[in-house]
């Protein structure tokens, strides 16, 4: 199952209607844990 599959069957957001694509996110609009998680991805 690819990550955009996944996100249509399981998200609990507004994400499940566009694949997971959460849009574009500023420092402190997403809960601490998920926001550290995202500051170590390459880039």
């Amino acid at each position: 199952m690819s990550f955009s599959e996944a996100a249509e069957k399981y998200s609990e957001d507004g994400s499940a209607a566009n694949q997971g694509d959460l849009g574009w996110l500023n420092p402190g609009d997403t809960i601490p844990e998920f926001e550290k998680e995202m500051d170590n991805l390459n880039r």
